[in-house]
């Protein structure tokens, strides 16, 4: 447990990318691109895939 929590721990580059996908997010709604909630569901999924990319 220790180990995983280690491996997924927030650093400096996570937050990045983190912060970067929200910001994307929040202007393709503001834009009214992502319509329905399977959309923004859909919009979600690249948060997991960047959090273990800046593992």
């Amino acid at each position: 447990m220790l180990a995983m929590w280690t491996f997924l721990k927030p650093t400096k580059l996570k937050m990045l990318f983190l912060v970067e996908w929200v910001v994307y997010v929040l202007i393709e709604l503001s834009r009214a691109k992502l319509r329905t909630a399977h959309q923004l569901m859909v919009a979600g999924y690249p948060f997991i895939v960047f959090y273990l990319i800046g593992c």
